[in-house]
């Protein structure tokens, strides 16, 4: 049996962009390898999400909501939705550094 599938991965906006270099130079050091990364976007528009595409992560696009905890709660459900879909053994939640 091979290694466990990990989805790395974590809800962001534009207001992170000064910290983006950085969380991608660390979550490319990993040394655990079978795992790939799923970031969600809530920025207002679509600017941010092509930067986070230059390092070469997966990105899905996320609404918006005026309410930022909705913001994020629906962006982590969006995480969710993918893992399911996608036969994940684990999710590592990059924010808050647990494994689930």
């Amino acid at each position: 049996m091979g290694e466990s599938k990990v989805l790395v991965g974590c809800p962001t906006a534009d207001a992170y962009a000064y910290c983006l270099e950085e969380y991608a130079t660390r979550v490319k050091e990993l040394s655990y390898k079978n795992y790939d990364v799923l970031i969600v976007d809530n920025s207002k528009d679509e600017k941010y999400i092509k930067q986070i595409k230059k390092y070469g992560f997966n990105v899905l696009k996320g609404p918006c909501l005026d309410d930022v905890r909705e913001r994020v709660i629906h962006s982590r459900n969006m995480i969710r939705e993918y893992l399911l879909k996608n036969d994940y053994d684990y999710f590592c939640d990059t924010k808050t550094k647990h494994m689930f």
